[in-house]
């Protein structure tokens, strides 16, 4: 008896957290999530019967409770009596997992086909919501596979799978067992113990289980990421040392020098990148945790020549900006170079009046009156001579000068912004300092008139002595 109740546990144990679903048509949906596609999702179920003689059942269900989908779907299929011809679609909604299984006589559908299609037909659909043309394109999909081989086919099963209960089997129960009395207990506790052993272990099988098929879908999903980033970042690579001449004729050596540095960042990262892949290619097998690190070390490889690629990439296309604007560009500045000039007496002023701080407050901006204006007359200038070249058609020239004038127009305005803030600065430090000593004061008056009623000790007197020194000092500096 106590084997045969094992035996049971063994059975019943995996399903004891989930209800498998008793397939009655085409669809079973228990989630709502179908409703309203059922007609189409159905002739699609029709047409992959008639055409490939494969009968697909679909089955949505709110959740798989601990079981792995994998292990949900064969009870479906165990507990429907699914089989010969038979291809079986689950989706848990609340899980957000999926499944295809398809019985041994669909040899023609392969495992790689049947991922694939996940891949492709079914998995994009559900993650947009799409849950009726997730099951119509998994259907075609299926179609595709089982037409990809000209393997006889079995006879078509159109039975109900409701119609077929599964095997069942018996034991004994209690009624037929002989009253023993105290007998019956020792048996009784190794059943319990048995079945719990055996639960345990079930368990920590479907959890490792479900550990592995997770790391296997995401290691899947980083080697096809990696693998189409290796791509792309080899073909950046090589439209980037093309660019690399045609920046040269625009622009000439000045402005193609850091685009080649970065050619060169770019294409040794990729080395790396490539490297990696032959590795993971090679006959030597990595553990899968060895696998993911590899290929994590490709994306991040292939994203460090990608970001000197990107850098280089948006300054060539700011040239180039500035070169299709520079008409715009210079006509308005002239405007904008009288603006900061007539900046220029203010910040004077605001320089000027530094002087009555110490010598080091105002170093800092020493000179930047004088730079300042240097460069805007040096924006002005090229900005004429950016108008010159526009005159004669030569636009290239024309962008070169405007950003020259960009650039003297910026450091002016930097210098002089520079003076403003020093300025403003000392001058709320010098409120700061007046309120202080006000408040000094104040304090020295109060502990002078403490002490008014009474003989101060020496050391009390000498303290407040100080401290009025201090106090008139800080007063005549500041």
């Amino acid at each position: 008896m106590l084997a045969a109740l094992l035996a049971l546990a063994l059975f019943v144990v995996p399903t004891a957290a989930a209800t498998i679903p008793e397939i009655r048509g085409p669809v079973t949906d228990e989630t709502g999530v179908l409703a309203g596609d059922e007609a189409e999702i159905e002739q699609a179920i029709e047409e992959l019967l008639q055409r490939q003689r494969v009968q697909l059942w679909v089955v949505f269900v709110p959740t798989t409770d601990d079981l792995s989908a994998q292990e949900f779907a064969a009870g479906v299929a165990a507990g429907n009596s699914l089989g010969v011809n038979d291809a079986l679609l689950l989706v848990a909604i609340e899980d957000r997992t999926d499944t295809i299984w398809v019985a041994d006589g669909l040899e023609e559908i392969t495992d790689a086909e049947i991922d694939e299609v996940i891949e492709t037909a079914l998995e994009p659909r559900l993650a947009d919501g799409n849950f009726g043309a997730a099951v119509v394109a998994t259907a075609e999909g299926l179609g595709e596979a089982a037409a990809t081989t000209d393997a006889t086919l079995p006879p078509v099963r159109t039975a109900d799978p409701a119609a077929t209960p599964p095997a069942g089997g018996g034991f004994e129960g209690p009624g037929n067992e002989p009253d023993g009395g105290g007998s019956v207990l020792l048996p009784l506790v190794l059943i319990v113990g048995g079945v719990g052993l055996v639960a345990w272990w079930l368990m920590g099988r479907r959890r490792v289980k479900r550990e592995a098929e997770e790391r296997d879908r995401r290691t899947g999903r980083l080697a096809r990421d990696a693998n189409a980033l290796l791509i792309a970042t080899d073909e950046r690579v090589r439209d980037a040392r093309q660019e690399i001449g045609f920046v040269e004729a625009e622009y000439g050596e000045a402005e193609v020098g850091p685009l080649r540095t970065a050619v060169d960042e770019a294409r040794e990262a990729l080395r790396g990148a490539f490297a990696i892949r032959q590795r993971l290619d090679d006959a030597e097998p990595e553990t899968p945790d060895q696998r993911e690190a590899m290929l994590n070390e490709v994306v991040a490889h292939c994203r460090t020549a990608g970001a000197a690629l990107d850098r280089e990439t948006a300054r060539i296309q700011a040239l180039r900006d500035l070169e299709r604007d520079a008409p715009t560009i210079l006509e308005r500045l002239p405007g904008r170079i009288a603006a900061v000039e007539a900046r220029l007496p203010a910040a004077r002023t605001a320089f000027d009046a530094l002087a009555r701080f110490a010598s080091s407050t105002r170093q800092p901006v020493v000179g930047n009156l004088e730079e300042a204006r240097k460069g805007l007359d040096g924006a002005l200038h090229a900005t004429e001579r950016g108008r010159s070249a526009l005159a004669a058609g030569n636009r290239r020239a024309a962008g070169r000068e405007a950003r020259t004038a960009e650039q003297g127009l910026t450091g002016a305005t930097a210098l002089l912004d520079a003076v403003d803030r020093l300025a403003t600065a000392a001058g709320d430090a010098e409120s700061r300092i007046a309120d202080e000593l006000r408040e000094a004061e104040a304090d020295l008056a109060a502990a002078r008139s403490a002490t008014s009623d009474s003989e101060p000790s020496k050391s009390s007197e000498s303290r407040l002595t100080a401290a009025a020194t201090a106090v008139r000092h800080a007063r005549e500096a500041a």
